[in-house]
């Protein structure tokens, strides 16, 4: 196998994760009781430019079934400031030109990811720093309805192929602080701060290892994400939403 990158022979193993069916690989209730194919899950990693890829073994028509769906997020957008949103956007371009299903996902408040992070700064802290004073929007979606939604495109034949899965009514950081501190008794105070030093303060945060729920890229990510560009199409698939606060009563509840 050659290097993605350089073109150069790979020979040295990275990690070997045993094997695994295709992601996002859907199987229909008369498909459960037949065996279902697994790949070898090894990554190389190449002594020339160092790139770290997994070994490919399957042909891409194996893993992208006609009924598969990329997971973007909100802030996927062609006028990204972070380089990671920037490579997000063009991948979601490539699987929509290729006639295939894209989500995306506002922030999921559930038992992990960027909100579990949130969660963990506010229990922690006595004193909760918000950009602007937390007036920006904030796109959300609980676990349990996104699943629901997602059950619903991938089990109909929704003709449409991209989905933005957060509830129609956007809340803002300080609602979404305000439930986080009452579903866990927190007696924190918000501090607002104005969001031009976010920036340097992650960078600051970094350099001297202070955990913060962002980091320099997720920064960057902020101010373009002030500007609304996609807008929920989570109504089409579902009737009723939780309220902040009842969605986030149950991601804290054990």
């Amino acid at each position: 196998m050659k290097c993605r990158h350089c073109g150069a022979d790979l020979s040295i193993r990275f990690v070997d994760l045993g094997t695994a069916p295709p992601s996002n690989a859907y199987l229909t209730s008369d498909k459960l009781s037949t065996p279902e194919k697994w790949f070898p899950l090894k990554v190389m990693v190449c002594s020339s430019c160092w790139l770290v890829q997994t070994e490919d073994h399957p042909d891409s028509v194996e893993l992208f079934s006609p009924d598969y769906a990329y997971f973007s997020s909100y802030s996927s957008r062609p006028d990204a400031l972070s380089e990671y949103v920037q490579i997000k956007y063009r991948i979601e371009q490539y699987f929509l030109q290729n006639g295939y299903t894209v989500v995306r996902p506002g922030l999921v408040i559930g038992k992990g990811g960027m909100f579990l992070k949130m969660l963990d700064a506010v229990r922690k802290s006595p004193v909760i720093p918000l950009p602007d004073g937390g007036n920006s929007e904030v796109p959300i979606v609980s676990v349990r309805q996104l699943c629901e939604a997602l059950h619903k495109i991938i089990s109909s034949s929704i003709p449409e192929q991209e989905f933005n899965l957060f509830y129609p009514e956007m809340t803002t950081m300080r609602a979404l602080t305000n439930a986080m501190k009452i579903a866990i008794g927190s007696s924190a105070a918000i501090v607002p701060f104005p969001s031009s030093i976010l920036k340097w303060a992650a960078i600051l945060a970094k350099k001297f290892r202070i955990k913060l729920p962002f980091n320099p890229d997720s920064a960057k990510s902020y101010k373009s994400n002030l500007i609304r560009l996609h807008n929920s199409s989570i109504g089409t698939l579902l009737e009723r939403f939780d309220s902040v606060q009842e969605a986030v009563n149950v991601a804290v509840s054990d």
